[in-house]
């Protein structure tokens, strides 16, 4: 069932993660956009899941380095990089 996963993740996690549709991002990109909305706690669990789906999609092991792309904006790359 289209969404399944998406909603699993939402319930099991109480936050609310949604993909970006077609027409939803710019033309120059060819990935969607995820976005997690909750309390703290909910959007970790929810990043949590969603990374663990990816892991499983590339079937690499937890052990095992993975690449994920994360995009923040820009305003916050400052605090992410520790400036």
């Amino acid at each position: 069932r289209t969404g399944e996963v998406l909603a699993d993740i939402c319930a099991s996690t109480g936050a609310v993660v949604e993909i970006s549709g077609e027409g939803e991002t710019p033309s120059t990109l060819s990935d969607k956009i995820c976005t997690v909305q909750g309390s703290l706690e909910q959007k970790e669990a929810a990043c949590r899941r969603v990374v663990d789906k990816l892991r499983h999609l590339q079937e690499v092991a937890d052990q095992e380095p993975g690449v994920f792309v994360i995009i923040v904006p820009s305003c916050a790359a400052p605090i992410v990089v520790g400036q």
